[in-house]
Parts: structure tokens; C-alpha cells; sequence
């Protein structure tokens, strides 16, 4: 259902009237990653940042090949609480 989705979502959105700045490059990537609070019983799969966050959590990072309107490359990781130092 997820690459659906992801397929139905990239196909003719991109704007037929491109910045004609891009025709110069092959590809131009766009990079977004979001950060999903799971239930707490699914921390046996998917580990949480813990502390005041939930423990459970997953990663999502989509890479978009904006002149194709194609996705590139579709990682799901745990989510992993980045501590100040």
C-alpha cells in the first residue's frame, strides 16, 4: 500500500514549467525525513528515542528525484533520540 501511494503521490505533481536553472543539472534531489511515534507495545520492533518520547518510534526518509517526479530511495529506520552532548 505504502509504495501505492508513494507511486500515485509522485506521478504528475511535478510542475510542467520547471525553472529553465534546472535544465543544466541531470537530477535535482529533494530530501525529507519525518519521525513517527509508534504504540509503546511495538518497542520490541521498532526502538524509540525513550526519555520523554515514546518507546517505540520509526524514521521515515523519502528521496525525490524532482525533474522525474520518481522516488529515488525510501529508508525506514529506528528512531534514534540524538543527545546533547
Amino acid at each position: 500500500m505504502l509504495s501505492k501511494a508513494l507511486d500515485l503521490s509522485s506521478t504528475k505533481q511535478i510542475d510542467e514549467s520547471i525553472p529553465k536553472l534546472l535544465d543544466y543539472f541531470r537530477k535535482v534531489h529533494l530530501l525529507d525525513s519525518t519521525q513517527v511515534p509508534l504504540p509503546d507495545a511495538l518497542s520490541g520492533i521498532w526502538k524509540g528515542g525513550g526519555g520523554d518520547g515514546s518507546e517505540s518510534g520509526m524514521k521515515l526518509q523519502l528521496m525525490l528525484d524532482y525533474k522525474k517526479g520518481t522516488y529515488e530511495s525510501i529508508v525506514i529506520t529506528e528512531y534514534q533520540q540524538i543527545k546533547d552532548t
